[in-house]
């Protein structure tokens, strides 16, 4: 919602509105990850200057928290593919 917030229309608002009541409707709920130990795991990989149509680096970034994806961001030509 962040990119509107300069220009945000109606539709704009409307989920905005959406989004604060799922969060105080979920403000006591968590995720309980399995196990006694949480395996945190982290991945990056940058190429610096790899876009020779646009002269623009790339990186990308994987964290993982017991095998599943916590957070995570990859340039838009590279596969979403998430390491095993």
């Amino acid at each position: 919602m962040s990119q509107y917030q300069a220009c945000a229309g109606e539709a704009h608002w409307s989920a905005v509105k959406t989004i604060i009541k799922y969060l105080k409707r979920t403000k006591d709920m968590f995720l309980i990850y399995g196990g006694r130990e949480l395996i945190q795991e982290g991945y990056s990989n940058a190429s610096f200057h790899s876009d020779d149509d646009h002269a623009k680096s790339q990186s990308g970034y994987v964290f993982k928290l017991n095998g599943g994806v916590v957070l995570g961001q990859v340039p838009s030509k590279l596969p979403r593919r998430i390491p095993p």
